[in-house]
């Protein structure tokens, strides 16, 4: 899967699920989501979920971090390091 394609599933999953009523946010890459109250630390676990099984991959424990979810960009980062290489 390409990087743009995590991207932009990424984004649609946290527009739908994280920013139905915010009209004014613009969603970048690189918005920081914690910092911008869009995510919270409930919401990094739904994107876990999220993330698990949309890409099927196992996000560890230790990787619930907020550096692998403060932005879509660090989230892209860890989906593609946990895809088989080529996909």
């Amino acid at each position: 899967m390409s990087t743009t394609a995590i991207v932009e599933k990424l984004k649609a999953y946290v527009v739908e699920t994280f920013l139905y009523d915010r009209e004014d946010v613009v969603l970048t890459a690189d918005l920081a989501l914690f910092e911008e109250r869009i995510i919270d630390s409930m919401g990094i676990f739904r994107l876990v979920t999220f993330m698990n099984e949309a890409f099927e991959i196992v996000i560890q424990p230790d990787e619930i971090v907020l550096e692998n979810f403060g932005t879509i960009a660090d989230m892209t980062r860890l989906v593609a390091e946990h895809l088989p290489k080529g996909s």
